[in-house]
Parts: C-alpha cells; structure tokens; sequence
C-alpha cells in the first residue's frame, strides 16, 4: 500500500532507495527522511536516476564542455524534481492527516457560486461547518472504501479493505470516547461510566460513536426527531444558523401569544453570545453565575440535569453546580 502511494507521486523503487540515503536520526534515534536532505545528495547519486539520458547526451554531444553544462543541468532539474515529487507527497498525506478543505470540497460547499450572491449566500449558511466532515468523507473514508488496485472488483476491494475501515472505526470510537470524557472533565462532572454493574454501558458506547462523528448527524436523522443540540432533522442539515433563527422565530411566537419562557430565553442569549461559550471560559461561569441564572429561571433544572446524568451515564459532579446556591432561590 505503502509503496502504490509513493508511486502515485512518481517515486518507484529507485528514488525511494535514494531518499532513504537522506535519512537521519533524532534525539530519540527515530530516522526520519525530510526534502530539506534531497538537495545534499552527491550529482553521482542523482545520475544513476537520468543514467540513460546522460548517455544519450554524451553521443549527441561528443563530450567536452557542452556534453559537461548540460550533464550538470539535467542532474540539477532531477534532483529539484525528485524533492518536489518527495514534497508533494509529504503534503498530500498530511492533508489526510489533518483535514483542511481544499478546492473540491470548497467548490462542493458552496456549490460553485460566487460569494456576494444570493444563491452564494445561501449555500454559505447552509454548509456552514460541514467543509470537515465533507473532506473527511472523501479523503479518509473514501481511501478506506474504495483504495485498491485498478481493476478489482467491488467485493474485493471491500474485502481487502474491510480490516482497515474496521480499524478506522474503532481508532474514531476510542477517540470519541477521551473527548468525551474530556468534556465531562471541564464541566465538571465524572466520566461517563463504561461499565456498569451490568456490563458495558451501551450508553456511553452510543455518546462516544456520536462524539467520534460516525454516528452524529446520521443518528440524529435516523433514530431520532431531534439531535443531542435540540434541533430537527431539517434544522441540522441547514446549519446552525438556520437553527438559530428557528429558535428566535419560536421565542418571538410565543411571546406575541402571550406565553413567553424565560428558560428560552435565556438558553437562545446565552448560546449566541460572543466569547461565552470558550471552553476555558464556560465552565468558571456555569459555575459562578449561569447554573444560579438557568436555576432562578427555571427552578428545578440542575436537579433534572443531575438525575439525567445520573440514569444514563452513572455520572455525578465532582464540584457543587452552584458558588452561590441561594441566590437563585
């Protein structure tokens, strides 16, 4: 696998055991091979690679000084060339690494119109955040399906690649499942328990796949009329601003009947004002003034949250929810 991608970038055997004369170690005694080495190797070792052609100037030169510039010349562009393909791959398999939307999924998001446009506008709001997920789809998740050698058949190229995809998975779930503990930490609850006195609590198997991202949107569209954010099917394919202004269309509903809700209110102020939700920041405030707010507005909600947490995940808090309990009394 390893050596059909390098091939894809125009390494073959030959060029990877040049690169591999590039390598060298670090503190640890790790070696590693980097482009900044390639242009340090010797014009003997990159006239191997063009040996031919350097034949074939030599004849059509008859040697001298001729045949001597363009031998240096021809050994230049090889070895800028071989950094450049070394390069390229380099930055191909970081990109699978670490996902950033490139063109096609720019051009994917917003559908090929222009920004400033209505349509443009449009297709900007509504993939809002899904440039990752899209990038991810195709980059990871697709070499995952799909890689195999040209030819093969459908079954095949899944049987060959089932191990890996099954790798994929369990790597994303176990990932899902630090960060979601992670979470737990700065809100200052216990990790979800993973098991219970019934064995594996399929619970927090369920929050880490959904956490991981492989079960997120999926599940809320299929197992559910609403997702863990409280948004319909329809307002989490749109994006959250299209949500967002769900919620102020309900807010501004209800009160034009009469039946305003304070804990509405509150939760649509508080998910859409600036710097509030940082997560360095989020909890020393949950704890000092929102948890006291969302209590005096709607009595009974920590005690709801804490029994929830409960039930589910065999949670508790390892700090008191409130710094001043009586004053949302």
């Amino acid at each position: 696998r390893y050596r059909h991608v390098l091939g894809l970038h125009g390494i073959d055997e030959a060029r990877w055991d040049l690169l591999r004369k590039t390598a060298w170690k670090g503190e640890d005694g790790t070696p590693y091979v980097t482009p900044d080495r390639i242009a340090k190797l010797s014009d003997k070792d990159i006239a191997g690679l063009v040996a031919d052609r350097i034949a074939d100037l030599r004849r059509h030169t008859g040697g001298g000084d001729d045949f001597t510039a363009q031998r240096a010349a021809l050994i230049e562009r090889t070895r800028t060339a071989l950094e450049i393909d070394y390069r390229r791959f380099v930055a191909d398999e970081l990109s699978y690494g670490v996902m950033v939307t490139d063109a096609r999924q720019q051009k994917a998001v917003t559908i090929g119109q222009r920004p400033g446009t209505v349509a443009g506008e449009a297709a900007r709001i509504i993939m809002q955040l899904k440039g990752f997920p899209l990038g991810f789809s195709q980059r990871v998740v697709g070499r995952a399906l799909k890689s195999g050698p040209r030819g093969g058949t459908a079954a095949a190229t899944f049987l060959k690649n089932s191990g890996h995809a099954g790798e994929l998975i369990a790597t994303l779930w176990v990932a899902g499942l630090f960060a979601s503990w992670g979470k737990d930490l700065a809100r200052g609850q216990t990790p979800k328990e993973l098991w219970g006195k019934d064995g594996l609590n399929m619970a927090t198997v369920a929050a880490a796949m959904v956490q991981s991202g492989g079960a997120g949107i999926y599940g809320d569209f299929l197992f559910a009329s609403s997702s863990r954010f409280g948004r319909s099917p329809l307002e989490t394919f749109t994006g959250p601003a299209v949500g967002e202004l769900g919620k102020l269309a309900d807010i501004i509903v209800n009160a034009k009947n009469a039946e305003p809700r304070a804990s509405q209110i509150t939760g649509f102020a508080l998910s859409n004002t600036p710097f509030l939700n940082l997560f360095y920041v989020r909890p020393a405030l949950d704890y000092l003034i929102l948890n006291s707010l969302r209590e005096s507005v709607s009595p009974g909600t920590l005690r709801r949250q804490n029994r929830r947490v409960r039930e589910e995940f065999n949670q508790g808090y390892v700090l008191p929810r409130e710094a001043f309990p009586g004053l949302s009394r």
